[in-house]
């Protein structure tokens, strides 16, 4: 069943793979693809059940939600002062971090 699996997943790829290889893309600048970057853009505001959310979970938490910004501040202070002495040679790097 596993071999099948990849078999399925792997044809699947190829198949989008070839389909996107013959397709040609009109040409365009980044904002094409990420919208906030166009000088018109205008964000739209989140529904307010997020800041009600927000609100609720800040209020059940303030105390440790200060203080771990407290703590983390030092780290962000630091972390900035190496971008800033490496400039372009900077590598930015994303992790994920999974919890089980």
């Amino acid at each position: 069943m596993a071999i099948s699996r990849h078999l399925s997943k792997t044809v699947a790829r190829a198949a989008s793979t070839s389909t996107s290889a013959q397709t040609t893309k009109a040409a365009g600048d980044i904002s094409s693809v990420f919208p906030s970057l166009r000088p018109d853009y205008q964000p739209e505001p989140l529904p307010p059940r997020f800041r009600d959310l927000k609100t609720r979970l800040f209020e059940k938490n303030e105390k440790a939600l200060t203080e771990s910004w407290k703590r983390l501040l030092p780290s962000l202070e630091e972390e900035v002062e190496r971008i800033k002495a490496k400039g372009s040679d900077v590598s930015p790097m994303i992790f994920m971090f999974i919890r089980k």
